[in-house]
């Protein structure tokens, strides 16, 4: 059973709906039969085919998702490598139709806008017709609960200004300004009423270590301390160490994703600390403080 936020509970009373995942074999492949079901009513929530067991599934071919009274909320098809292809159908509670799309399977994104989808048509919540063709003014709800982003396309490309409100990472109003999908400039409002301004350079920068990437697993390799239990034991594989990048570039909250045992965790940890600073991840004009993910391999088998 899973909750109204999609995480997994015992308690009924909590429960929201329930997910069904059975293997079968087609083609001499292994695939996974998705079913989710509302607890309320028993009635169909979502039903695909996956290729991978757990979340998050790879879905291939058809997906449909229900509202809880039975009504048809979206009609996906995917290819085998979770993308959407072909024309997609988003659909009100009502049964109307939201949103019509054609996608190319280079991409599965489907709650903000994208570049390399077509957007045949798109009506309001009063029915009124307001994308033809992808051309005119388009509504996004971007993921949390009154997130939104909207703005004209033309030939289904952003133009003029766009407009929205996120509570990611920044929480924030903006206006930004298009040119055949090219940013020229936005204007990011944060709730204590400062504004920040930015542009295609400095609109979303990827952390990244001070001297690069190479320099840094030069380091932990040349300064890694290998527990002399993981040595006799020829222990061998990828650790995974999560941590943030702190705004000034500094790394907190240091956690073990995986190991080998023998204490190999704590050793990266060790090493990662002693690096040097990092350049922080900078998000509209502002460096934010982000999680991210080093994998540390060992080879220590012995001849």
């Amino acid at each position: 059973y899973l909750d109204e936020t999609g995480n997994h509970t015992t308690d009924i009373n909590k429960a929201y709906y329930s997910r069904k995942v059975t293997p079968e074999f087609k083609d001499g492949k292994q695939q996974y039969i998705v079913l989710e079901k509302f607890v309320s009513n028993d009635k169909v929530k979502t039903s695909g085919i996956s290729l991978s067991g757990k979340a998050p599934y790879n879905y291939i071919g058809h997906k449909e998702t229900y509202y809880p009274d039975g009504m048809p909320k979206s009609k996906e098809t995917f290819n085998a490598k979770g993308y959407l292809i072909d024309t997609a159908y988003y659909y009100y509670p009502s049964g109307k139709i939201h949103l019509i799309t054609l996608n190319n399977g280079t991409n599965n994104i489907t709650w903000q806008y994208n570049s390399t989808t077509q957007y045949l048509a798109y009506f309001d919540s009063l029915g009124i017709r307001k994308i033809e063709n992808g051309n005119g003014i388009i509504h996004f709800k971007t993921g949390f609960k009154n997130d939104f982003e909207e703005g004209p396309l033309v030939n289904n490309k952003r133009e003029g200004e766009w407009q929205g409100k996120s509570t990611d990472i920044i929480p924030h109003t903006f206006k930004e300004y298009y040119k055949d999908d090219n940013l020229l400039y936005g204007e990011m409002t944060k709730n204590d009423g400062t504004i920040s301004r930015y542009d295609s350079t400095n609109y979303n920068i990827d952390p990244t270590y001070s001297e690069g990437i190479g320099k840094l697993m030069q380091f932990i390799s040349n300064n890694y301390n290998c527990p002399s239990k993981a040595l006799k034991a020829g222990a061998s594989g990828t650790i995974l160490i999560g941590f943030f990048i702190e705004k000034d570039g500094s790394l907190s909250d240091f956690r073990i994703f995986q190991d080998l045992g023998f204490g190999t965790g704590d050793a990266g940890i060790a090493v990662i600390k002693k690096s040097k600073k990092w350049i922080p991840r900078v998000y509209k004009g502002e460096s934010v403080r982000v999680a991210y993910m080093l994998p540390i391999r060992l080879n220590l088998q012995k001849d």
